[in-house]
């Protein structure tokens, strides 16, 4: 892929390559990795398998009442819906390929025009309902 040019967080996640840090340090290259069935919270190092990394990621949220503290970038969110939203973000990167941005999911590497639906994507894929 080429330079990063746009991310919706300055923060991501990579839980193929464990990266995590600035979109711009992140190299997509997933032609060489095999998927895997499970994967590693660059966070926590917990084992997490690929379907429900979007759930763990849930689990880096502190909670102050109705107020939700990232635990990767320390930003304040206000409700449930939001912060689950907000750690979705940390999981697809915005890159620049000629006039287009293309978001991929960083879970399974998968690209897609669209933000909305990379977000979507993980909630399919990624997410499995917290017990």
């Amino acid at each position: 892929m080429a330079e990063a040019a746009y991310a919706p967080l300055k923060v991501v996640v990579c839980p193929i390559c464990n990266y995590m840090g600035d979109v711009k340090g992140l190299k997509l290259d997933y032609s060489t990795v095999p998927q895997p069935t499970e994967v590693t919270c660059p966070k926590c190092g917990q084992k997490v398998p690929i379907e429900s990394i979007a759930t763990h990621m849930r689990k880096h949220l502190k909670v102050g009442g109705k107020n939700y503290t990232c635990d990767i970038c320390q930003a304040k969110v206000q409700g449930e819906g939001q912060a689950v939203r907000h750690m979705k973000e940390h999981m697809i990167a915005g890159f620049r390929k000629g006039s287009v941005i293309l978001w991929v999911c960083l879970a399974c590497g998968r690209v897609f025009k669209y933000r909305s639906s990379a977000l979507a994507h993980l909630t399919a894929f990624h997410e499995r309902p917290m017990d």
